[in-house]
């Protein structure tokens, strides 16, 4: 487990190295992405939430559909007893790949969840998915992204996936954001966040996927 600021928590699973992250608040916490359908990878997002002492968890946002960031989404709601949230075009292939997964809640754009101290902001930022659904940690200007950005290799997506014009329309909307740290769903984090976004905007120039 590593500890990326002050209640902010991240754990590295299987061999896609898909990070799962840990938000605590005094009034709760919540699981960005919940890792693999496998034993193994459960019991490593487990053991993360024992080692901050078992948080009453709020939410478990799954950042897309992709099986490396939903599968392990059920098993985690039900022993946490915690509601799913999605963006709203997710929310049907989540539920359709994952029998029996039940999305309780799809957040609006900009919608906030108040941890006690502690304020996330649901962006909803597609591009690598229709539905792909960002986090700004808002007090520490942390973003979770999921595939919506990575630093472990350039920005990939398939186009029967989503599209590389609403990954360029939700570059630029994050602009608008003090974000000053980004986290994504594979790689370690970025601090010069605003550099990394231009890059990443500049990267999507002339591309169609």
């Amino acid at each position: 487990m590593e500890t990326l600021a002050p209640n902010v928590y991240k754990v590295v699973i299987g061999d896609k190295f898909n990070n799962v992250h840990l938000i605590t608040g005094s009034d709760g916490a919540v699981f960005f992405d919940s890792g693999h359908d496998t034993q193994e990878s459960h019991d490593v997002v487990t053991s993360m939430w024992d080692t901050v002492g078992r948080p009453l968890i709020r939410a478990i946002v799954v950042s897309h559909w992709h099986e490396d960031h939903s599968g392990g989404a059920r098993k985690l709601s039900d022993l946490t007893g915690a509601p799913l949230f999605s963006g709203p075009r997710d929310k049907p292939g989540i539920e359709y790949k994952l029998p029996g997964t039940i999305i309780g809640h799809v957040p609006l754009d900009g919608e906030r969840l108040n941890l006690g101290g502690l304020t996330l902001i649901f962006i909803h930022t597609p591009g690598h998915t229709h539905g792909s659904l960002s986090v700004l940690y808002e007090e520490e200007g942390i973003l979770f992204t999921g595939d919506f950005m990575r630093t472990t290799k350039p920005f990939s997506m398939d186009p029967t996936h989503g599209a590389m014009s609403a990954q360029r329309e939700s570059l630029k909307k994050i602009q608008q954001y003090d974000i000053r740290m980004i986290t994504p769903g594979h790689g370690p984090p970025v601090d010069d966040a605003k550099l990394f976004i231009s890059s990443e905007l500049q990267s999507t120039v002339g591309r169609n996927w």
